[in-house]
């Protein structure tokens, strides 16, 4: 019984492991079955660095520094920046769909044609950034500051302000050309206009010497008794 039952084994065995039943398209799809752990750069310092077309799909880049780091056609389909700085990073045409950027820094970064569609970009920082035919379908871009950023048409602004981004600075300090605007120029004006009334009011008391003072320009000492003709 136990020699036929392993005669039977073996012969499965060997009608399993023909060679002509193996195809490389078999072999393929099981080892892409086979789940590999993600690539973890969490925390560290990528600054400068040069990742133009890397495959980083699923990596791990939580609190990473990839300040002008070079992401150009980058694959990070599914990849995790929670928190990373990527102020000044290089990302034009990255892959960036479903990835997970909220709270992340990307002021000053060129996304230029990157593709963000259903990216985790709550409260992430986008100030100053190159968005021109960036993909922000399906993303979650609640509380993000869009602050200044270059190249988003006012439907492609609306749409993203309609889903919860900021896009005005009440929140922070105004810059140079506000003060300059809105407040030196007053300024400046409302001091030349006052002073071109005192000098108005000068040469009108300079040609009418006689004209009398108004009872709230006249000082006690310049009232006295009435002086008793003889």
């Amino acid at each position: 019984m136990n020699e036929n039952q392993s005669i039977d084994t073996h012969t499965t065995l060997s009608h399993h492991i023909q060679p002509g039943e193996i195809s490389v398209e078999s072999i393929n799809k099981t080892l892409t079955k086979v789940e590999k752990p993600p690539q973890d750069f969490s925390c560290q310092d990528l600054s400068n660095h040069d990742c133009n077309r890397s495959d980083l799909a699923g990596a791990l880049f939580n609190g990473s520094d990839l300040s002008y780091a070079k992401l150009n056609g980058a694959n990070l389909q599914n990849a995790q920046l929670c928190g990373a700085n990527l102020t000044e990073a290089k990302l034009c045409g990255a892959q960036l769909p479903g990835a997970k950027l909220n709270g992340a820094s990307l002021g000053r970064a060129n996304l230029t044609g990157a593709d963000l569609t259903g990216a985790d970009l709550r409260c992430a920082n986008l100030s100053y950034a190159k968005l021109s035919d960036a993909n922000f379908s399906n993303a979650n871009v609640q509380g993000a500051r869009f602050f200044s950023s270059i190249g988003l048409g006012k439907d492609a602004k609306l749409n993203l302000k309609n889903r919860g981004a900021i896009f005005n600075h009440s929140a922070y300090p105004p810059d140079v050309r506000w003060w300059i605007q809105f407040f030196i120029v007053p300024i400046s004006v409302a001091l030349l206009g006052s002073g071109s009334l005192f000098a108005v009011n000068a040469n009108r008391q300079c040609d009418n010497p006689e004209q009398q003072l108004l009872p709230t320009q006249m000082s006690p000492s310049s009232i006295s008794a009435p002086v008793e003709k003889p």
